[in-house]
């Protein structure tokens, strides 16, 4: 999903920029939304090295579907919407078969002229089934909110992780440890 995130991280800065060359001077601004919409098919694959809650390597197939939403405000604020839904079925090599789910919704606000991007997002992600001696029921999920200095790019700040100190964690599922390439048990 990192991978996935920084093409549309680059995409969203592109039509940002695109949007501020088109810009007529001298005329009245107002607020401007745009919206996307991609369906795209997933696969994964994570072991208990990666992820320590895990019984077996587990890999998973399905659908991602990512909306994206930029407003430019009259003011000169951008606000971004990306919400990621995604489900599907996996199988660990133990032969257990599951059935998984993940769901991040993040909101993003780049006040004009003040340097610094304000982040909330929200993540979940499931497995469910499994039979006994599986891995499920697994839950991981979080609702953080932190700041970065806005370099002009958009979502998902590609390279700037972890967050900085103003890291809050608003609710946690699950215990997670931040790491130089995301967080542990982040499957996706």
């Amino acid at each position: 999903m990192a991978r996935l995130s920084r093409l549309m991280g680059l995409l969203l800065a592109f039509l940002l920029l695109i949007g501020a060359a088109f810009t007529p001077s001298g005329v009245a601004a107002r607020t401007t939304t745009e919206h996307f919409r991609e369906v795209i098919p997933v696969d994964w694959e994570v072991s208990p090295d990666r992820c320590g809650r895990l019984v077996a390597t587990t890999t998973g197939t399905g659908q991602l579907t990512v909306n994206v939403s930029i407003q430019h405000h009259a003011n000169g604020d951008i606000s971004v919407g990306v919400s990621e839904i995604a489900n599907g079925w996996a199988t660990d090599t133990l032969g257990n078969s599951y059935r998984w789910n993940y769901r991040n919704h993040t909101d993003a606000k780049i006040p004009a002229g003040e340097g610094r991007v304000y982040v909330q997002m929200s993540d979940h992600f499931a497995l469910t089934g499994g039979g006994q001696g599986a891995t499920a029921p697994f839950n991981i999920g979080l609702l953080w909110t932190w700041s970065y200095p806005h370099q002009g790019d958009l979502p998902p700040y590609d390279g700037l992780w972890p967050p900085g100190p103003d890291l809050h964690k608003i609710n946690t599922i699950g215990t997670f440890n931040t790491t130089a390439t995301g967080i542990d048990c982040d499957l996706f």
